[in-house]
């Protein structure tokens, strides 16, 4: 048995372990999927329309240096102005994702407190030791957790509190 395969057994059964470790001492855990909390929230609808506007953006910016880029593999030799264009093209690539990246920063701030501070209060209210992102430990993440009764999950509820005014 290789190192990556002793390491691999070794953190499973800890992993199990814990679990069973957990249930017996009658700790409470759920599942949250975050992401859907965030965009309930109006900051996080807010946030999710700047990324698809970046998103349209930053594509077109690539789309005119990848058609440069083609040009130059192709072995043509690139004009004065070509060349000067693509560093423009790139120094405004660079610009305007860090704009970007600011400005969702910023705007999902609040969504992120509010879906934190939700989960926090649920968790305190029903006794929960902990709460698992449900896209980390499940069928979408690093699978984590293999199995969960659909009670667990508190999305709803997490999505109910951040929604209302």
């Amino acid at each position: 048995m290789n190192r990556l395969s002793f390491l691999l057994l070794t953190i499973l059964i800890a992993v199990i372990g814990s679990f069973a470790w957990v249930q017996q001492g009658q700790t409470r855990i759920a599942f949250v999927d975050s992401q859907a909390a965030i965009r309930a929230h109006p900051a996080g609808a807010q946030a999710k329309a700047l990324e698809d506007q970046a998103k349209t953006e930053i594509e077109a910016l690539q789309t005119d240096m990848n058609a440069i880029v083609a040009k130059a593999n192709a072995g043509e030799q690139l004009t004065a102005d070509e060349q000067s264009r693509f560093q423009n093209l790139r120094s405004t690539l660079a610009t305007v994702q860090k704009n970007y990246a600011d400005q969702i920063g910023a705007t999902v701030q609040p969504a992120l407190e509010a879906v934190d501070k939700a989960i926090r209060d649920i968790a305190a209210e029903n006794d929960y030791a902990a709460v698992f992102d449900a896209r980390v430990a499940g069928q979408e993440g690093t699978n984590l957790v293999v199995f969960a009764k659909q009670e667990l999950n508190i999305t709803q509820e997490v999505i109910d509190r951040v929604s209302q005014p």
